[in-house]
């Protein structure tokens, strides 16, 4: 039980942190000046990842997002 009681203790105290941790990050500054992507003729090569599966997903995603179509 007491046990149980540390572990709850600890995870308030971690859930406290990331919040206060997000709460002071402010908002992202984009440079303005950044030009919009363009795809461009010459680019080739493997994606590969290491980690969870969730990871793999979101990579495979992404990946699937910059294929280009063979036609």
């Amino acid at each position: 039980m007491k046990m149980m009681t540390m572990c709850k203790g600890t995870m308030v105290v971690l859930l406290l942190a990331v919040s206060a941790t997000f709460s002071f990050a402010g908002p992202l500054k984009v440079d303005v000046n950044l030009s919009d992507y363009v795809k461009v003729e010459g680019v080739a090569g493997n994606l590969n990842s290491v980690g969870s599966d969730t990871l793999n997903n979101m990579m495979t995603y992404w990946a699937e997002g910059l294929a280009v179509p063979e036609c």
